[in-house]
């Protein structure tokens, strides 16, 4: 056996060491834990700008509903539903918490014409950007 094994500085190096090693490890696994994807903000965020195609200016106080584009009667998709009217600047912002394909329609737009339905697709934790035109 060789003599660095028998010599007890030396194994209270080693165990030093372990200890070392194994709360280094301990540590890491636990920051790996509590930083895990899943406190991310998944939250789908959708602004709206509604504009008037003659003058490319807001349109103030439309009310933009958006809505899964539901063909059949399966299921039940009420709670993505979401209205709400534009601001100052024509603007409407929506936070929806799953990803969905969606339709927007405008109506109170005033003396232009509103358009059809818009379809927008919300992606897991981005902002999505829409301009709708009325004529």
């Amino acid at each position: 056996m060789p003599i660095h094994y028998l010599c007890p500085v030396n194994h209270q190096k080693n165990m030093a060491t372990r200890k070392y090693l194994i709360l280094s490890a301990l540590s890491l696994a636990l920051v790996f834990v509590f930083s895990s994807s899943c406190r991310r903000n998944k939250d789908c965020d959708l602004v709206v700008t509604v504009v008037d195609a003659g003058t490319n200016g807001p349109i103030v106080g439309a009310l933009i509903e958006i809505a899964p584009n539901q063909t059949s009667s399966n299921g039940n998709l009420q709670s993505q539903i979401q209205t709400a009217n534009t601001d100052n600047a024509g603007v409407a912002t929506f936070t929806f918490k799953l990803p969905a394909i969606l339709s927007a329609t405008v109506t109170n737009t005033g003396s232009v014409n509103a358009p059809n339905p818009t379809l927008i697709k919300l992606e897991e934790g981005r902002s999505v950007s829409k301009k709708i035109t009325c004529s």
